[in-house]
């Protein structure tokens, strides 16, 4: 019972933690970048924002574009698993 309660307890404080990440990333963009998180999403709001964009079809190689949102994608993602997991063992 007292083991289940210290993974409950473990459980919070890693999100209580990544919840902190996630706010200072927000922040973060209106001056500057902190963390691993606020770089991760620095960098999936503009391949959002190409990935979605209308202009992109009309050009002449649309594929150079969907290649780089793709990547600016890809890599927030790695940015913010490779931080939740280091909260992960620091926690």
């Amino acid at each position: 019972m007292n083991n289940l309660n210290n993974s409950k307890m473990k459980n919070i404080k890693l999100l209580k933690k990544i919840l902190y990440e996630v706010f200072l990333g927000i922040f973060g963009l209106l001056g500057h970048i902190e963390t691993r998180i606020g770089l991760a999403i620095f960098l999936l709001i503009p391949g959002i924002a190409i990935f979605l964009s209308n202009d992109i079809k009309s050009e002449e190689n649309p594929w150079i574009f969907y290649l780089i949102s793709s990547l600016l994608i890809i890599s927030s993602f790695l940015l913010f698993i490779s931080k939740i997991k280091d909260l992960k063992k620091n926690t």
